[in-house]
């Protein structure tokens, strides 16, 4: 699932609503948290567009075994 930044933002607000209006301060295990959740959620969707990404690489290979997008490959290594 991909979210916005703002969709992701609204998420955040309406499970602590008072982020809107209130000086806010974290604590260090509460910023680490706050970290652990961005770094998964970002590295979760790097996966998934890898992921997908090589599928349309290898399906866009040819099936003679000759890629005529790379026609410099074999001289150029």
């Amino acid at each position: 699932m991909s979210h916005t930044k703002i969709q992701l933002w609204t998420i955040y607000v309406e499970k602590n609503p008072h982020w809107e209006n209130d000086n806010i301060t974290l604590t260090p295990a509460g910023l680490k948290k706050f970290f652990d959740q961005a770094y998964e959620k970002g590295y979760e969707h790097g996966q998934s567009v890898g992921a997908a990404t090589e599928k349309l690489k290898n399906r866009a290979k040819p099936k003679s075994g000759v890629d005529y997008n790379d026609v410099f490959g074999d001289l150029f290594k």
